[in-house]
């Protein structure tokens, strides 16, 4: 497992950066056993990674100061040239291990990691994203076998500045709501599994590049949802991450989904067919102005598979409308004060 360093261990932080995790480390030392007098469960995270020189430090950092006891840490990369495999050598002595190789992408990566997990409990973050302080000490402290423990997670840009909270989070996950895609979202990165379940479900689909973590969560037979009510992460959104740059391929992956998920009987066709329209509309068209009249005949097609959508079609069409309006800053405050009351 990974050593436990504080933060005069690892190497000193860049010229200019200061705060979490760069001048802040953690500030209490965890007891042995949990408060319940059980052991805290070995947890491995797995940071995939390509090209990404420019945040990959922070995440690294963000995961080796959580001062947590019983951390495996591992770090695939997929053969980068920008610089990455330098900052991957110099904490090197406080990972589990580390592959810099060329392969097939994320989802490559992710499985890769999980064929090295020891822990009980396993997760990935990827290498623009941050690890609140304490995270894992939260997550350990309420962790069971038979159990997803999940956090929240807010956005930020490309200097970490915060962009309001995640849409679509929950403090009240279940089954049926996880399977309303585009209405609730586990935050990949926040949601922490139980490993064994992870692998009799065969891990990650290799087929899939940019919802895998959803698909995943389907096929997961873990239903219990324990909630921990703490911003746990910093999804950083930048105009080359996935989310950004790929809208047309996760809108493919998601119609895939939907299509297994009508095949298994998990869901009616129509209806598979109208939430992965919504979907497609809600997280990924409206948002692009360039994208808005797609978006719109995306929400159409919804309505016309489940009429019963209508009310969800219209509220995201306003919100898409709204938006370019208020400005992103004034949106992200709305979309933050919508959450706190959502619950």
């Amino acid at each position: 497992m990974t050593s436990n360093p504080t933060l005069g261990d690892l190497p000193p932080a860049p010229t200019g950066r200061t705060g979490w995790p760069w001048t802040e480390g953690p500030t209490t030392t965890l007891p042995e056993l949990r408060p319940d007098g059980t052991p805290w469960p070995e947890i491995t995270l797995v940071t995939p990674s390509f090209n990404q020189a420019l945040y990959l430090e922070e995440t690294i950092r963000s995961v080796l100061l959580q001062g947590y006891p019983r951390l495996q840490y591992i770090v695939v990369d997929g053969g980068s040239t920008d610089g990455s495999v330098e900052i991957i050598q110099r904490y090197a002595p406080f990972l589990d291990h580390w592959i810099s190789e060329r392969d097939r992408g994320q989802t490559d990566a992710i499985r890769k990691g999980l064929a090295l997990a020891t822990g009980a409990v396993f997760n990935w973050l990827c290498s623009d994203d941050v690890f609140r302080p304490d995270v894992l000490r939260q997550v350990g402290s309420v962790w069971a076998p038979d159990r997803i423990v999940y956090g929240l997670a807010r956005f930020i840009d490309e200097h970490g500045r915060d962009l309001g909270t995640c849409p679509g989070q929950t403090h009240y996950m279940t089954w049926d709501r996880l399977l309303e895609f585009g209405s609730y979202y586990l935050i990949q990165p926040a949601a922490f599994l139980p490993t064994w379940d992870v692998v009799a479900a065969g891990g990650p689909d290799l087929a899939l590049h940019y919802v895998m973590d959803w698909d995943l969560y389907t096929r997961l037979k873990a239903r219990t949802y324990v909630c921990v009510p703490a911003d746990l992460v910093g999804y950083r959104l930048h105009q080359t991450s996935k989310t950004f740059s790929q809208a047309d391929r996760f809108v493919h992956d998601v119609e895939g989904i939907a299509a297994r998920l009508s095949a298994t009987g998990v869901l009616s066709n129509p209806r598979a067919k109208s939430l992965a329209r919504l979907f497609a509309g809600r997280t990924y068209l409206m948002p692009n102005v360039r994208q808005r009249g797609r978006g719109l005949q995306a929400l159409l097609q919804a309505v016309q598979q489940d009429p019963g959508r209508l009310p969800a079609a219209l509220s995201v069409a306003a919100k898409g409308l709204l938006r370019p309006a208020m400005g992103e800053r004034a949106w992200a405050m709305a979309r933050s004060a919508q959450a706190w009351i959502r619950g």
